[in-house]
């Protein structure tokens, strides 16, 4: 009897042992699963979070690339320009060379500055410093908006004043011709020839006043009341080129009568 309840408590303590490692396995397997799956959430968290820091990261390289590239593309349009404009205006004859000196010394300058800019665009990587940088190109940088229609008007201006230095030569054979014994002088020819010189007279003064109007303004740098100032001085020299222009076809038209009442005793229609 006793030996049998002997025999009971050994199997009940055996069996309560068996019992407890299988708990405290399956517990600890547990644990050991529970771990392992929090750390394959991290995991895959922190693999997402690089995943995206990377298409961030791409994406905001190729931001920047294309701002470089997009900046860059527009001044190297502006740097071409002002180096064509300094060539036409260097080769102006009819230009006084202190008129030539003060706009192509604001080209130069001009020039540099934007060379400047480009060279500060193409290493800056900030896409907000690029955005700043690229607006002052038509916003901070005024001097180009300014010195291409200054360069366009004198060039205009330089191109009246050649012609009516042609004219002028033809005036001088006709008054030529007109003072030989056997060509007379009529009321059609002198009428023609003072409107010729009225007209020239008028397009040199033109051409000198839009030169003069054009060539002392500064860029306006953001202050409004300059850039009005210089817009209306720009448009009126405009109009001074317009004027001169038609000044001298109509001293073309005079230049045609008089020649045609030389030659036919009337004037051309």
């Amino acid at each position: 009897m006793k030996k049998n309840l002997k025999m009971n408590m050994i199997s009940g303590a055996l069996i309560a042992s068996v019992l407890s490692l299988i708990l405290v396995t399956s517990v600890s397997a547990a644990t050991t699963s529970t771990k392992m799956r929090y750390a394959h959430t991290a995991s895959s968290t922190q693999q997402r979070l690089l995943l995206k820091q990377g298409r961030q990261a791409s994406s905001t390289q190729a931001r920047v690339l294309n701002m470089q590239q997009h900046g860059q593309d527009m001044l190297t349009q502006r740097i071409m320009s002002l180096g064509s404009l300094i060539n036409r205006i260097q080769g102006m004859n009819k230009i006084s060379d202190t008129d030539k000196a003060s706009i192509v010394n604001s080209l130069r300058l001009e020039v540099s500055n934007l060379i400047n800019l480009k060279n500060t665009i193409a290493s800056t990587t900030s896409t907000t410093t690029l955005k700043n940088d690229i607006d002052s190109i038509t916003k901070s940088n005024r001097v180009y908006a300014l010195v291409e229609p200054q360069a366009n008007i004198m060039a205009a201006a330089g191109r009246v004043q050649g012609v009516v230095i042609s004219l002028n030569i033809i005036y001088t054979k006709i008054n030529s011709r007109l003072a030989s014994s056997f060509v007379l002088s009529s009321s059609t020819i002198t009428s023609a020839l003072s409107d010729f010189t009225t007209k020239v007279s008028d397009a040199t003064n033109q051409a000198s006043s839009s030169i003069a109007e054009v060539s002392s303004l500064t860029p306006d740098n953001g202050n409004k009341t300059i850039a009005v100032s210089n817009k209306a001085s720009l448009q009126d020299a405009r109009s001074k080129i317009v004027t001169a222009q038609k000044d001298l076809n109509d001293a073309e038209k005079d230049v045609r009568n008089v020649v045609s009442a030389i030659l036919n005793n009337g004037p051309q229609n």
